[in-house]
């Protein structure tokens, strides 16, 4: 009875499809990252309420928005896009709210070449101050 001829093979092709899939799931799990499109996607934890609008913090899985915004009616997701659009010297066509509307964890899809992903970590990082 042959279970596998070649083992060796079998443990290699498991362990590159596991690497595979762990840089696939630290991506996702990115505060910054790219789609297949080139698009770059900002997960942001938004915080409204606050007197002022500022990024808080840069972390491994979020960005820390605080919002000088209620959170009714869409004020807190407008003045986020606003917000972002200024820190990052966007144009209003070029971001977007992509999922969470009504959830304080938001996508936001920036969706022009003008800025590179590592644009966007400095600018965030001069406007939380790191």
């Amino acid at each position: 009875m042959l279970l596998n001829r070649f083992p060796l093979q079998s443990v290699v092709l498991r362990s590159r499809s596991l690497a595979v899939y762990s840089r696939k799931m630290a991506q996702q799990n990115a505060a910054i990252s790219t789609d297949k499109s080139g698009n770059i996607i900002l997960k942001i934890l938004a915080k409204p309420g606050a007197k002022v609008s500022a990024v808080t913090d840069v972390g491994e899985s979020e960005i820390g928005v605080a919002i000088a915004a209620p959170a009714r009616e869409g004020e807190a997701n407008e003045e986020l896009i606003d917000y972002m659009r200024g820190v990052l010297g966007l144009k209003k066509s070029e971001l977007s709210l992509d999922k969470g509307g009504k959830s304080r964890s938001k996508t936001l899809l920036i969706t022009s070449s003008r800025i590179t992903s590592e644009q966007v970590v400095a600018k965030l990082k001069a406007a939380a101050g790191d």
